[in-house]
């Protein structure tokens, strides 16, 4: 799995005007390291360089993707509120 292409598609889906862009990429960042330490601590360890390394691709991304305003405040605070990966992929599903 490319854990970087996940992280700019679920991000890509998910941001718009309105959307704290910095903020939204940490919080998925963080939701996917948790979901990888229920694997091994070398799952965790790479999911979370994988996405380290990404993240200023990934919210340059999600400003770009901004301008184009599609995303409503509904799916913003369901991917803020989201515990795991899983959920954060549906937020963007309509």
């Amino acid at each position: 799995m490319r854990i970087g292409g996940l992280l700019l598609a679920v991000l890509v889906g998910a941001c718009s005007d309105g959307v704290d862009c910095d903020r939204l990429v940490k919080h998925t960042i963080d939701v996917a390291v948790k979901d990888a330490a229920a694997g091994s601590a070398d799952a965790k360890a790479q999911v979370e360089a994988a996405m380290k390394e990404q993240q200023a691709a990934a919210v340059k991304a999600c400003r770009e993707h901004a301008k184009k305003k599609s995303i409503t405040p509904k799916k913003y605070q369901c991917a803020m509120a989201a515990k795991t990966m899983a959920e954060i992929s549906k937020c963007g599903a309509d």
